[in-house]
Order: C-alpha cells, then structure tokens, then sequence
C-alpha cells in the first residue's frame, strides 16, 4: 500500500510540475497564463495554461515585453530600432549618489588632552575625495596632556604639559562610488602648539606633523555618522620659546626622530547635512 501512495505522490508531483504555468507579459499589459513551448528570433509558441492539451498559439516576439517563468527567472526583451529583438536584458539601476555632503564631528578624546576639538568633512562625488578639517582649543590647563588620539613620540627627557591648539588638514580618496559609507585613503597635515617644561624651564613648542591617514566613515540617511582613522606620520618641533637645548647640555634632553614617530588613532560623532 505504502509503495503505491510513493508513486502515486511522485507522480502528482510530476504532473503539478509539469502544469506550472509561465507568465507571458505583452507591451499592451496583458498577461496570459501559459507553457512557454519555443522562442524563435521572431516568435514565441506556447500554450494556454487553462488547456494545456490545446493548440500551439504563436505571437510576434515584438508585442511581448518579459516572459516570467516559472521557476522565477525573467526574459526581457527590448526591441531596437532595426526592429531586432534583443534578449534576457540586464537592466542596470542607475546608482544615486549619497546626496548630503557634509559632516560635522566631535572628537571627544580630545577632552583627554583638555581640549574641545571639532572636525568637518566635505563629500565629492566626482572624483571621489573628501577634504577633512579640524580645529582644538584649551579650555582646562590643569588637564595634562596626552594626545589628539593616540599619540606616540620619542620626547625622552623633557615633558608637554599642556595642548594650546591643534589644527589638521587632510585630502583623501574615497573608495566607494555612492559614499554613504565608505573606507578612505590620503594625506594629513597637522600643525599644533604645546606648553612644556624640563626641570625649573619652561618652553612652548609648534609641533608640524606630516601623515598617511587611512580610515573610514559610515553614515546613516538620518543623519548620524562615525568616523574612524589611523594615521602614521612624522613630526617637526619648532620652538617658540626656551628651547631646552640653549640652557642645558644638549645630552640631557633627546628627542628621538626615526622616519616614523608620531601615530594617531581617532574615533569620532558626528551629523550629516
């Protein structure tokens, strides 16, 4: 009995197979249900899904507009002007670029350093860069500093006791074509001022950094964004005042200056408009 119901099943399995129907779509928005039988430069032949058993309907591949089948997959067809017929078309979605281009960040480890520190970037299409800015100001001297980041230099002897100001400029290239999220890649210049001191001497000191910046920004179509990057760069000091070397031995305040010896690691929140 159990053997009878198997075949029984595979067979209605067969036949619903067999009579599932294809779905002819014409240019004039008629649908029929049918059995796509043959597709011929100019014509199609099929037959009518309610009498399958019926005769063979031919129509000029020019009136039909799509054949959906039915196991889901399309034929699209789009005749030229040499009245040819061309099939299984990919149309291609045009892709629309993120249209807000600007944001504004808060770099809230800058607080670390007793900074306030605010970045903004302004989004290019064509070609894909995006220019990044940022500035930060003291507002608390009693918070000894520690970096726009991380920051990792080879001062030895002598220590920065506090950031004055610090600005940056960066070009980098976007990765991405519609840039709603995308990684990037460029260049950073940085310029920043700090109060130090060696013993009973204190010196300012202008600090110009050049770095590779690499990253990313992702951003949300209500506004909200993320921005992280690492940069890896070297620095220059300048000092505007006291420099440490013109009052004591140049031995006791080294500064260790290999090709790489200043690195950045951010993370930052921000707004899109």
């Amino acid at each position: 009995m159990k053997r009878y119901f198997k075949i029984f099943f595979i067979l209605f399995v067969l036949k619903f197979n067999l009579l599932s129907q294809d779905k002819i779509h014409f240019k004039d928005s008629t649908i029929v249900e049918a059995k796509v039988l043959e597709i011929t430069p100019l014509e199609i032949s099929y037959k009518l899904f309610s009498n399958i058993n019926g005769p063979v309907y031919k129509t000029y591949k020019g009136k039909v507009s799509k054949i959906i089948y039915k196991n889901g997959v399309e034929d699209v067809f789009i005749e030229n002007t040499n009245n040819q017929i061309v099939e299984n078309v990919e149309i291609e979605i045009p892709l629309i670029p993120f249209k807000k281009k600007n944001i504004i960040f808060y770099n809230p480890i800058e607080l670390t350093d007793g900074a306030l520190g605010l970045s903004y970037i302004r989004v290019f299409v064509k070609p894909r860069l995006s220019l990044y800015s940022s500035i930060a100001l003291n507002y608390n001297n009693n918070i000894p500093y520690y970096s726009n980041g991380i920051l990792i230099e080879g001062n030895f002897d002598y220590r920065l006791n506090k950031k004055n100001k610090d600005a940056t400029l960066a070009i980098n290239y976007n990765f991405v074509k519609r840039q709603q999220s995308f990684p990037f890649i460029g260049l950073l210049f940085r310029a920043a001022e700090f109060e130090g001191s060696y013993r009973q001497y204190t010196f300012t000191l202008n600090k110009y950094y050049f770095y590779f910046n690499t990253g990313f920004v992702t951003r949300s179509a209500k506004g909200f964004s993320f921005m992280m990057n690492f940069a890896l760069g070297r620095y220059y000091n300048d000092y505007t005042l006291n420099n440490p070397i013109d009052h004591l031995n140049a031995y006791y305040v080294r500064t260790a200056n290999p090709n790489i010896n200043s690195l950045i690691f951010n993370l930052q929140f921000g707004y899109t408009f």
